[in-house]
C-alpha cells in the first residue's frame, strides 16, 4: 500500500512498507523501516533515540531521513549519493548518517540479519 501526501504511519516496532512512500508521506518507527518501493517522502527510524535503527528502500529519493536525533535532508545529498540510490540503506555511526548498498547490511548490522533469519527458520510471524 502506498503512503500518500498527508498520511502518517507510526509504529513501535520494525515496519515493512509494501509500496512507495510518496512526497508528503511520513513513516515513523521506534525500530527499523524497510520500504519495498520508492521512498520520496520522509522516514524517521529510531524514533525515541534508537541510533542502531536503519532505513532501507528499493529506491531512495527521500525529502528527509531521520535516525534517532540525526536529520538528513535532500539538500545534503552528495553527487555520488544522488547518482546511486537503488537498493540502499541508511544507518548512523559515530553521530553521522551513512548511505550503503543493501548487500552491506550484514556487515553493518549482523544482529538484524540474525534476527530475520531466526524468524524465517522458526516459521513465526513477526511485526517486521
Amino acid at each position: 500500500f502506498p503512503v500518500t501526501i498527508g498520511e502518517v504511519l507510526k509504529f513501535e516496532n520494525d515496519i515493512i512498507v509494501l509500496g512507495d512512500v510518496n512526497p508528503g508521506g511520513l513513516v515513523v518507527s521506534h525500530g527499523n523501516i524497510f520500504i519495498l518501493g520508492k521512498l520520496s517522502g520522509i522516514a524517521h527510524a529510531g524514533f525515541g533515540g534508537n541510533q542502531e535503527a536503519i532505513i532501507a528502500a528499493s529506491y531512495l529519493e527521500a525529502a528527509q531521513l531521520r535516525i534517532a536525533h540525526l536529520v538528513y535532508s535532500a539538500s545534503d545529498w552528495s553527487e555520488e549519493e544522488k547518482n546511486d540510490r537503488e537498493m540502499m540503506f541508511v544507518c548512523s555511526e559515530n553521530g553521522k548518517m551513512f548511505f550503503r548498498k543493501i548487500n552491506q547490511l550484514v556487515k553493518s548490522r549482523p544482529h538484524l540479519i540474525n534476527q530475520l533469519n531466526s524468524i524465517k527458520s522458526s516459521g513465526m510471524q513477526s511485526d517486521l
